[in-house]
């Protein structure tokens, strides 16, 4: 019997542990039944199984605690949107290394460094922030239409490539907007390096 029209009977909610009440027992949008059948953790709203395709690298036993954003510090969570309008969590990836690259839309640069960087990542998980667009003559905000253009131009696939138009990351990393900022997060979500180039 399913008592909370999520796809999985009492048997499989005993086993998966969730709540055969409630049809999405962490709160993430996605059923108990979505997620078990996508091999995501249905007690665990880091863990759910993006439109995108990411690994589901969530942490297994608890959210992490940060404690700031400085070197050795572990580092606060952030949800932006990604190229297929879907909200990407920072803590969705901290079983494994991050690697953040903060960048314009519309700079061939930052396309560039971002596909080696990818190339050159073997256990990392890249991510890419987009937090304004380089016109050429001027930094304006962007749209997720910046956001699609640039996954398109970086034909990467399992890279989210997230909407950030009130420059959180920058801010949050005290980088310049006209810079390419590069922050690497090891095991854990702690902060590695800041390197701005």
């Amino acid at each position: 019997m399913d008592t909370d029209g999520d796809g999985l009977n009492l048997s499989e909610e005993n086993r998966s542990l969730t709540d055969p009440n409630n049809p999405d027992t962490d709160a993430d949008s996605y059923t108990d039944g979505e997620e078990v059948e996508a091999g995501t953790q249905p007690r665990n709203p880091y863990s759910r199984p993006y439109a995108g395709g990411y690994p589901d690298n969530a942490c297994l036993d608890s959210t992490p605690s940060p404690t700031g954003t400085q070197i050795g510090d572990i580092a606060p969570d952030f949800a932006l949107i990604d190229q297929f309008g879907e909200l990407v969590s920072l803590y969705s990836f901290c079983k494994r290394p991050i690697v953040l690259y903060s960048c314009a839309a519309g700079s061939p640069v930052c396309v560039r460094l971002v596909q080696e960087g990818v190339e050159d990542a073997v256990d990392e998980q890249v991510l890419v922030v987009i937090p304004y667009v380089d016109s050429g003559t001027a930094f304006t905000e962007p749209t997720l239409d910046d956001v699609i253009a640039f996954a398109q131009e970086l034909d990467t696939e399992g890279v989210p490539v997230l909407l950030d138009p009130y420059q959180f990351i920058p801010q949050t990393y005290e980088r310049d907007l006209d810079a390419i900022t590069v922050v690497r997060f090891g095991s854990g979500l702690t902060l590695e390096s800041i390197d701005q180039d």
